[in-house]
């Protein structure tokens, strides 16, 4: 009589049934084996856990199962990549949203540099515009020492260079509100006098 195999026993990809499920986006399988309490947190030969998996492929369903039920997965990332990173790279605005709204670390920074870098490069525009109203930082920098600002414009096309202005303005934006801010920011009041002497006491 044949026994099944166990929930954490991993293929040549050094993957679980649980990554696969996660790839794939079997809810359900993922919730099975989750009660059977496989570890979410293990990782294939590129170094991914079933989240990462989840978010790569957009399978919104699972990210959330995988969250809710280990909600300490969001700190569970390499500098290779990130979930947030790879759902942003895909443009899975669903995902990203679910991550950011989970409280993940938008300005994480992998070799890549932040989530922003990847929806740059990928041409995603609206993960780009979505991440710049969450108030990522621009100025972050990837480990050759660019911004995504840096990357896009280097890029002859025209979603890249429409990324560029997103970036641009939203920095434009940012720059006017902090000289607004100044402006409005009352002076100290002082007081001054004159004395007898001719001499100003304040």
């Amino acid at each position: 009589m044949e026994t099944e195999p166990p929930a954490s026993e991993e293929n040549n990809d050094n993957e679980t049934a649980l990554h696969c499920a996660a790839q794939y986006g079997h809810t359900e399988v993922v919730r099975v084996l989750l009660e059977e309490l496989t570890d979410p947190t293990m990782r294939n030969h590129r170094m991914e856990t079933p989240l990462d998996l989840a978010a790569l492929y957009g399978r919104l369903e699972v990210v959330k199962l995988l969250l809710n039920a280990h909600p300490n997965l969001l700190s569970c990332h390499t500098r290779k990549h990130a979930p947030l990173h790879l759902a942003a790279r895909n443009g899975h605005r669903a995902v990203v949203r679910v991550l950011l709204d989970a409280a993940m670390d938008i300005n994480y920074t992998t070799e890549q540099g932040s989530a922003l870098h990847e929806a740059a490069l990928f041409g995603k525009a609206d993960v780009v515009q979505m991440l710049l109203d969450a108030g990522i930082d621009v100025n972050i920098t990837d480990n050759k020492g660019m911004t995504a600002l840096d990357i896009v414009q280097e890029l002859p096309s025209q979603k890249s260079q429409q990324i560029a202005s997103l970036i641009q303005g939203h920095n434009l934006v940012r720059s006017a509100g902090k000289e607004s801010k100044l402006q409005s920011t009352p002076l100290a009041s002082t007081s001054i006098c004159i004395d007898s002497q001719g001499g100003k006491v304040t």
